[in-house]
């Protein structure tokens, strides 16, 4: 659930810092397409399309990577209740197969104080629909969980059509619980871990129904944990290790921190079973992306971080996609130090054998553009979708580049 709290994060200091009501964003000689919706959650989908999440407005709209408008969901989650938690958004996720599109929700429904101590009250909600928009299934869940605050959910589905839905819960000795649905809504097996785990944790799956936790750690000199899990909960492999990213400028490091899995936005996996983890860290005041690999035994391998301008307050990437050539392209947008400055679209590639930065690109004609997620097509085109910001409004966007960052006319 980390990529939800980095983008709105990024969105929020959009607003704040952004655009000026009389700034508009130059004409284009492109077939660019704008909707008047918000995507505060970008979420590609495994038949090759796209939800944008609208959290205000309590909906989600499914486009193709042609960047055409197929359906939307209205009122399709519940309102946040914010006398019953504190962390915004926590409350919802997407998983997708070719067939079907899942909404899964965390539904809060009291807290009660006994004996001095909050009780959490809550349950879980599952909603599927097919590539129509069609419901196909409405469940609910009440877990047999302690009443504990729960600080972070995720979910992920399997190759085989099921669920891994994780829950962290604030307690004095933080646990971890896992649970296997199936793709029809019932209840396979359950295991809860009790030990140092962090209020933050994200869950990814790859083939053969493999799935890692990524936790971070809260009592320990390492900062992150990854376990690597079979279909049944078996642990596979387990790793913790402590990355700190370096800020170089003219050979000197003017600048550390520590990933934390918050940073995180997006998991890859590479046909060699390696994991490439890609995200946004701040350094020196100064936010930047970054790319960083662990090798097919989870061991921390190498990392690079986007080159700032001097000029550059921040540079924001979100969700990759991978290049014919198996190169890493990156799309997002940077905030330019001097605040009446217009945000601008940017796009990277990575070469991930080297992990050198191969072509890094801004483009004046998007100003006010900022890529939230692009998507490999069968040409070598890339589809790329993402919120424009002009007078004060935000409206989600397509178009289409080449694999060196060109515009696509």
């Amino acid at each position: 659930m980390k990529q939800l709290f980095i983008l709105i994060a990024f969105l929020c200091t959009l607003l704040s810092v952004g655009c000026k009501k009389n700034q508009e964003t130059p004409a284009v000689d492109f077939n660019l397409k704008k909707f008047n919706l918000s995507t505060d959650y970008p979420f590609i989908t495994k038949d090759n399309g796209f939800i944008a999440v609208d959290y205000l407005a309590r909906k989600f709209s499914k486009f193709d990577l042609n960047g055409n408008l197929l359906w939307e969901k209205r009122n399709a989650f519940n309102k946040k209740a914010d006398t019953l938690y504190s962390i915004e958004y926590l409350n919802i996720g997407f998983t997708s197969s070719t067939e079907y599109t899942s909404l899964w929700e965390i539904v809060f429904d009291s807290i009660k104080v006994i004996s001095g101590e909050y009780k959490y009250y809550y349950h879980f909600e599952l909603n599927k629909f097919d590539n129509n928009g069609a419901t196909i299934l409405k469940k609910k869940f009440s877990f047999n969980l302690p009443h504990y605050q729960p600080t972070d959910f995720g979910i992920t589905e399997l190759s085989n059509g099921d669920y891994i839905l994780s829950i962290n819960t604030l307690a004095v000795n933080p646990s971890l619980f896992l649970f296997n649905i199936s793709s029809q809504g019932t209840l396979n097996w359950n295991k809860s871990f009790i030990g140092d785990f962090g209020g933050t944790s994200m869950l990814y799956s790859d083939k053969d129904s493999i799935f890692y936790s990524i936790q971070s750690i809260a009592n320990n000199n390492d900062s992150i944990r990854i376990i690597k899990y079979g279909a049944s909960g078996n642990k596979l492999l387990y790793k913790s290790f402590s990355a700190i990213f370096n800020l170089i400028d003219n050979g000197s490091i003017i600048g550390s921190n520590k990933l934390k899995t918050e940073d995180i936005n997006s998991i890859i996996t590479l046909d060699d079973g390696s994991l490439i983890l890609t995200g946004n860290i701040w350094i020196q005041n100064k936010r930047t992306w970054f790319v960083c690999k662990l090798d097919n035994q989870l061991d921390y391998n190498k990392y690079i971080l986007g080159k700032l301008a001097v000029t550059d307050a921040y540079i924001y990437v979100g969700s990759p996609c991978i290049l014919n050539n198996g190169n890493l392209f990156l799309v997002g947008n940077t905030k330019l130090s001097n605040l009446n400055a217009s945000n601008r679209f940017i796009s990277a590639v990575v070469n991930i054998n080297t992990f050198e930065q191969e072509t890094f690109s801004y483009n004046d004609e998007l100003k006010n553009y900022a890529g939230l997620a692009c998507f490999r097509n069968s040409d070598g085109t890339i589809s790329v979708f993402g919120n424009s910001i002009f007078l004060e409004s935000l409206h989600t966007f397509y178009f289409k580049l080449n694999s060196d960052g060109s515009l696509f006319k």
